[in-house]
């Protein structure tokens, strides 16, 4: 989801006084202001359903608490029996520029340079330098979980830390079905400024308890005179310490079930203000409330949606509230300057040009709704929502972000806000966190404020996808921040540029032609770009097959630009590659179940034609394909869906091997289609996030699970393109068993297949197949979270870079960005994994008169046929030898060499004694060792 607001803000706007502009009646004042939208209909919705699918508990559509504190503690467990057990390191890949949905912002008023920033998903971060820099608070590797909430600072510099981002929005009811959120841990203390955090206990949440208080912390607040007094708001009620949060009860005045609160604000006389359930209450001494809402005109209305409030820093009985309707759309703005006595309304939700929660067809009020005092004067208020505006006295509604997209145009503000936070001592100074991070303006005395993002290494950016080329860039699909590139050559070493818009969806560099880059947008809008990622077009990718609708009154296609019957909201595509034979194979798939393919991808000369080549029966939404060889060498393609059904599908080439290979006809394409029962052994639907396959052994395929509420979630079958094929599942046991979480993403290990690495919902975690018997197994999992913490991954691949073989793991974290890791890369000489400083892009490693180079053609060797070695050589050779090892060292095969001569020649190579796997080949050339790997079917 990416909303695009661009204000046009005129230099009549920026120089005209209030004088002038009260000439415009009401909110008319802002017709000067014209209002570009390219906005995805959406909005948020789309997005938290989708998390929703993979993650809720089918039995209840949401994601329960009991079920997630179960996973955090069973992880917890392993990692304490298994200490030490992490071996893999991981690397930032980018962006370290971009930032991502940030709800709290602290700026120390002990140390101004000193900040504090959370992000929902990416932990907590430290900048020590107003802002323009930071880095990771090292507590984020030790907590269990890292969805940040909220940050409040004591009278005696004591720091509270709420954890907890619930959202579901899109029901009526705004903590309703639906609910895709991240559980918080409670509440954390910090009494050294910020250096170390400790858990308060007694806000810990616990498993087997749906209704318990404390996983979802909205708010804080604390006494300005009393740092024992302190307040939390949380989705079940308000409640209160007065020991500095060692123990908490509900406040007198305030039923324990009143149900969700809100928010909750301290003046400085002392007065606390908070917005609970569907009423206000009001406290004068800081322990007993009073309600302070009602019917009666001048009292605060009784609303039951959500609602904000914000009092002056100076003057304490100047209150502001904002309030929403169930659909999310702005209610009213109100203002009471007797401390909450009576009110009056000062902005009205009626559709105007005035209407920060709208994005033009929808409103989403329950999930970006903010408002602040400005220190400098009472009676002008900042109001987030979707975008940012002001009201005052002087100047009514003006607005105060712009810019469309582009971070050099003064006005610009990302979209959807979340926090405004003024600088305790200068009201000029003012931050803003939303969904693309941190913006700070230092002149928010003016009527129309500049800004500019202040996400220097913020690094908690939500990616859904990523992919690697050959040089080791990367690519990936964020949560309203675009389709983030990085390319080592802007302004740091890891920053990215968006190079798509919009929410980003899955990703792909060619290793054949690595300018040809394939990136998405939510709902199918699938792009290609054929310059490096400069630029990206949905026109001129999808043909008329797979975009029709909607179509004309005469029956007419008429292509929208998206994939026809309603594809995922972050649609599943794979380019797949066989560089040796330069066959590019790219597919997607449908809400109707079916399942497109194109041999095309690569051709930009042209439209690629698509070809519908398989189709779940009886429906469901693919949510996951993937390609691969099968026992003969040949393509097939694999699918999964969101009722948990997996398809096969063979023989969709002819001429495979010819050099112009077609795609078959959907009558004449092999499908075999598993049923979630055959996969789990239970009916129980499921939503399956993966299908892979290993490449030494078709036969050898695993399946991913989501869905909160079960037990298994990973599924193994060694028999797959068998008559018969049975799945187990391989989840382990006891101490080594994977904890009860939805598993985004898996892939076998090319280089050692009885190695398995999973994105999960509490980041990744390796699996080793430990062989007991002939045929039997155990699964021992581990934590690999060493240095990034327990991240949601939702993307994990393995991909080659500077040679094929050299297989690098990369990772799309759903709040720190981009990472990969090398622990299990063949180490130099025989792999660099060095990230290059930018220059032109590469494919595959090319020979120069320098160079000597080997190669196994075909590869993967298939079953019954004789490969042969192409060598190339700078000078000519004699008295070499093939050596042919076994991954695990073994030598397996020698092929002595006579003579060689200069350049190009073909060597063959006999295997037909070698058992199906993966081998590596060396060839000694004056005193230099070439190798390449090869598989054997």
């Amino acid at each position: 989801m990416k909303l695009k607001h661009s204000f046009v803000i005129t230099a009549f706007l920026l120089t005209t006084t209030a004088a002038v502009l009260q000439f415009l009646p009401g909110n008319d004042k802002l017709e000067a202001l014209q209002n570009k939208h390219e906005i995805e209909e959406q909005g948020i919705k789309g997005a938290l359903e989708y998390l929703n699918k993979r993650r809720m508990n089918p039995q209840t559509g949401s994601v329960e608490i009991s079920d997630v504190m179960r996973a955090r503690k069973k992880a917890d467990i392993m990692e304490a029996a298994k200490s030490g057990s992490s071996v893999m390191q991981w690397e930032f890949l980018g962006p370290n520029n971009v930032g991502g949905r940030t709800r709290a912002i602290l700026i120390d008023r002990n140390n101004t340079n000193h900040m504090l920033a959370g992000s929902v998903s990416g932990g907590l971060w430290v900048s020590n330098d107003a802002g323009l820099n930071w880095q990771e608070h090292p507590m984020n590797q030790e907590r269990p979980c890292l969805s940040v909430s909220c940050l409040i600072q004591a009278p005696n510099g004591d720091i509270y830390m709420g954890t907890g981002e619930k959202i579901t929005g899109w029901s009526n009811d705004f903590y309703g079905t639906g609910n895709s959120a991240f559980p918080g841990c409670g509440i954390y203390k910090s009494t050294d400024g910020g250096n170390t955090f400790a858990l308060l206990e007694n806000t810990e949440p616990t498993p087997n308890n749906n209704t318990q208080q404390w996983a979802y912390i909205i708010a804080m607040a604390v006494h300005p005179t009393n740092s024992n007094l302190i307040y939390a708001a949380t989705d079940r009620s308000l409640y209160l310490s007065t020991d500095g949060g060692q123990n908490w009860s509900s406040p007198e005045g305030i039923p324990a079930s009143s149900g969700t609160a809100y928010d909750v604000v301290a003046a400085t006389n002392g007065h606390i203000h908070v917005l609970t359930g569907g009423h206000y209450y009001r406290s004068t001494d800081g322990l007993s409330f009073v309600q302070k809402s009602g019917a009666d005109l001048g009292n605060f209305p009784v609303v039951s949606d959500n609602k904000k409030l914000a009092v002056s820093p100076t003057s304490p009985n100047f209150i502001y509230a904002i309030t929403i309707y169930s659909s999310g759309c702005l209610r009213q703005v109100l203002q009471s300057t007797d401390g909450g006595d009576t009110w009056s309304e000062i902005g009205a939700g009626a559709g105007g040009i005035f209407d920060p929660l709208s994005g033009g067809g929808y409103c989403q009020g329950w999930y970006d709704l903010c408002i602040a005092v400005d220190p400098a004067n009472p009676q002008r208020i900042f109001v987030g929502g979707i975008t940012l505006w002001s009201w005052s006295a002087e100047d009514n509604w003006l607005p105060l972000s712009g810019g469309g997209e582009d971070l050099s145009n003064p006005y610009y503000v990302h979209v959807d806000q979340h926090a405004i936070v003024f600088h305790p001592y200068n009201p000029d100074i003012v931050f803003v966190g939303n969904d693309g991070g941190i913006f700070r303006s230092v002149n928010a005395g003016n009527v129309a404020p500049t800004w500019i993002a202040m996400n220097r290494n913020y690094n908690v950016t939500q990616f859904y996808a990523i992919a690697a080329g050959f040089d080791g860039r990367v690519i990936g699909g964020t949560q309203d921040n675009g389709t983030i590139q990085t390319r080592f050559n802007t302004e740091s070493y890891f920053a990215g540029i968006d190079v798509s818009g919009g929410d980003g969806a899955y990703t792909d560099i060619s290793k054949i032609n690595p300018d040809i880059m394939f990136a998405a947008n939510q709902n199918g809008r699938l792009r290609r770009s054929p310059n490096g990622g400069e630029s990206f077009g949905y026109s001129g990718f999808l043909d008329q097959n797979i975009d029709c609708q909607p179509t004309n009154a005469a029956g007419d296609c008429n292509p929208d630009g998206e994939v026809d019957f309603g594809p995922e909201f972050i649609t599943p595509t794979i380019l797949w590659e066989d560089v040796y034979n330069n066959l590019a194979v790219y597919v997607t798939g449908n809400g109707a179940g079916q399942v497109w393919l194109t041999l095309e991808a690569l051709d930009v000369s042209k439209v690629p034609e698509w070809f519908k080549i398989g189709q779940f029966p009886s429906g469901g939404t693919v949510s996951t394909v993937n390609v691969a060889r099968d026992a003969n060498g040949r393509v097939m393609v694999l699918a999964g869906a969101d009722n948990g059904r997996v398809m096969i599908l063979r023989n969709v080439l002819l001429n495979e091997f010819s050099g112009s290979p077609s795609v078959s006809s959907e009558s004449a394409v092999n499908k075999k289609v598993f049923s979630v029962a055959d996969i789990t052994g239970s009916s129980n639907s499921r939503y399956v996030t993966s299908v892979s396959v290993d490449a030494s052994n078709p036969q050898n395929m695993v399946v991913t699970m989501g869905n909160y509420g079960f037990t298994n979630y990973v599924f193994r079958s060694t028999n797959v393109l068998s008559n018969s094929p049975v799945f187990t599942s391989i989840q382990g046991t006891d101490d080594n068993a994977l904890p009860a979480m939805p598993v985004y993403d898996l892939v076998i290990d090319a280089d050692n297949p009885n190695r398995l690495l999973a994105g999960t919902d509490l980041g990744v975690w390796m699996c080793e197949l430990v062989q007991t018997g002939a045929t039997s197994f155990d699964y021992i999992w581990s934590a690999q979270n060493q240095n990034i913490g327990r991240i949601p991954v939702f993307r994990i691949r393995q991909e080659p870079i500077g040679q094929l073989g050299c297989n690098v793991i990369y990772i799309g974290t759903h709040g720190k960005g981009m990472m990969r890791s090398t622990s299990f890369t063949f180490p130099p000489p025989s792999c660099n994994t060095d990230l290059p400083e930018w220059g032109s892009a590469v494919g595959v490693q090319q020979t120069t008169d320098a160079d000597n180079e080997i190669a196994i053609y075909p590869n993967p060797v298939p079953a019954q046929v004789q490969p042969v070695a192409k060598v190339t050589l700078a000078k000519p050779v004699s008295g070499s030898t093939i050596s042919v090892y076994a991954v695990t060292g073994q030598l397996v095969l020698v092929q002595n060499i006579e003579t060689a001569v200069a350049g190009i020649q073909y060597i063959p190579v006999n295997v037909a004694q070698l058992s199906k796997g993966l081998y590596v080949a060396v060839m000694e050339v004056n005193n230099q060792k070439i190798a390449c790997r090869f598989l054997v079917q």
